[in-house]
């Protein structure tokens, strides 16, 4: 408890000159002090002993009045509403891949352009600014600016379609909504069951299990310079071709030209045979998860080389899963996003090996591996299956005079998202309409003995290369000033040069479904 310092009545008849008092009051009277020695005694401010004398000259208790000055920036909860209010009228995009949903703003659209917007639609509300505005979108939103999507489902844009409709009534609307809800559990099917498999892969540790991802990049263009002539000049195209292995998360890419080889059957299959061969040597059970496009991989070649391959007992047991169209994200493009962000970084590519470089350092968390495809590598498997398996095949359960001819299934690669092989049931391939479906259809495809099946050992290409078409030569030519002159880009163009050339392009192979 402090102690009080009190003047004496003979000190305080004689006031000091220049001094100030105030009067101190206690249980035995009003004794009069100096302002300066209480105020240093306490520890406490004039400003404060002044606001004291005059609360008790007027009756008043003190009251702390921190924090309940209302700021000069205050704006009051109608602005806020109407800010709100704003925000929440622009229409939101569903995220289109991801297995939670997220919501969107157009592409089209930022908060100056939506500030914009507000001070239009709000023209006496001029005491929101675009900070305020900016802060309340940030605080009380969690939305963000979305890109223009591509390869979007067409069902789903169909049912949307429907829903959003003003002409059709709520029963049509509530059968196109669950329409939409079944088809969106089988799409994510697909991606549960690469998660599902991934788990079970990595887990296994006799290392009998494999599992992998297979797709095409977008093609890439030699030479990558940054003058405009080169908007007006064919370049040459080059293809990759991806691996992803699920059980270590690295990704193998096949590299070339093409004069070297087309994106066809042939190619996947040669692909992926090489890759079975050098990096999944012990393994029993395979699962491949790839899109549906049917000029690679979902067709007849590949699907009889799988069956070959269990068939001739290389595997125990193959399972081949397929996404519904415009839902097939694969692990695959994931690496094509990390090397298209990378490439990005380059202004200038002049070869293959310098593609190839970039691929193999594009990654840090993950190791990419990078095979120069040559023609020599690329077997005959679209003319090699024929004589080994049958191309018109009936399922068993619709075989037979019984069945319906309108009721009958025949073998359409199209038709169907997952196929088993077996190596105990040798030839046979399980068809099902959807992944995890209870429908099953079995097909009998092999149309020989056993010991008469080999995998192909005639090359696509016996010379080595692809003609080229002479236009695209040509301007190649014009652009031959504008490379360097090193050995590897020079050797590289001088063979270009006299690369066999025909008249037209070459096209891409054929679907064989």
């Amino acid at each position: 408890m402090r102690r009080r310092h009190r003047i004496s009545k003979e000190a305080s008849s004689k006031p000091l000159r220049g001094c100030t008092y105030v009067y101190e009051i206690s249980s035995s009277g009003k004794h009069q002090v100096c302002k300066t020695a209480f105020c240093n005694i306490h520890a406490i401010s004039e400003e404060r002993v002044r606001r004291f004398c005059k609360l008790l000259s007027e009756g008043k208790s003190p009251h702390d009045m921190r924090g309940k000055s209302i700021p000069g920036n205050t704006k009051s909860g109608l602005v806020i509403y109407a800010i709100k209010q704003h925000i929440s009228s622009f229409p939101v995009k569903i995220s289109h891949y991801s297995s939670k949903e997220y919501h969107y703003l157009s592409e089209k659209l930022d908060v100056k352009i939506m500030y914009s917007l507000f001070q239009e639609k709000y023209p006496e509300m001029s005491a929101a600014n675009y900070r305020f505005y900016l802060k309340v979108f940030r605080e009380h939103f969690s939305l963000s600016f979305g890109l223009p999507q591509v390869d979007t489902c067409a069902t789903c844009e169909e049912l949307d379609i429907k829903l959003k409709s003003p002409f059709l009534n709520q029963k049509a609307k509530k059968v196109a909504e669950a329409e939409k809800c079944v088809h969106l559990r089988r799409a994510k099917k697909f991606s549960a069951k690469i998660k599902e498999i991934s788990e079970i892969i990595k887990a296994d540790k006799a290392g009998d299990l494999g599992a992998i991802c297979i797709d095409f990049m977008q093609n890439l263009q030699l030479p990558c310079i940054p003058v405009q002539e080169v908007f007006y000049l064919r370049q040459l195209t080059i293809s990759v071709f991806c691996i992803h292995n699920l059980k270590d998360g690295n990704a193998t890419f096949f590299v070339y030209h093409e004069g070297i080889a087309t994106k066809g059957p042939n190619e996947v299959c040669s692909f992926v045979l090489e890759f079975l061969n050098t990096s999944l040597k012990g393994v029993k059970e395979l699962y491949i998860f790839s899109d549906r496009r049917s000029a690679q991989n979902k067709n007849h070649t590949f699907i009889r080389m799988l069956s070959a391959l269990t068939s001739l007992k290389r595997f125990r047991h193959i399972e081949h899963y397929f996404p519904i169209r415009g839902h097939s994200f694969l692990p695959c493009d994931r690496d094509f996003s990390v090397l298209k962000r990378k490439i990005k970084k380059y202004d200038r590519v002049y070869t293959i090996k310098e593609y190839v470089e970039i691929i193999v350092t594009s990654s840090c968390k993950r190791s990419f591996t990078v095979v120069i495809a040559d023609s020599i590598s690329i077997l005959d498997f679209k003319q090699w299956w024929p004589k080994y398996f049958k191309r018109n095949v009936l399922s068993q359960e619709s075989y037979g005079k019984s069945v319906l001819r309108d009721q009958k299934t025949s073998f359409k690669p199209s038709q169907f998202m997952n196929f088993s092989y077996a190596s105990d049931n040798a030839g046979l391939v399980v068809a099902r309409p959807f992944i995890d479906s209870l429908v099953k259809h079995h097909f009998r495809v092999l149309n020989c003995t056993l010991a008469d099946l080999v995998l192909p050992k005639n090359m696509v290409y016996p010379a080595g290369c692809i003609p080229i078409n002479q236009n695209k030569i040509d301007d190649l030519r014009k652009l031959q000033n504008y490379l360097p002159h090193t050995e590897d880009c020079q050797s590289f163009y001088n063979e270009l040069f006299l690369w066999p050339t025909c008249v037209t392009e070459v096209t891409q192979n054929q679907p064989d479904d």
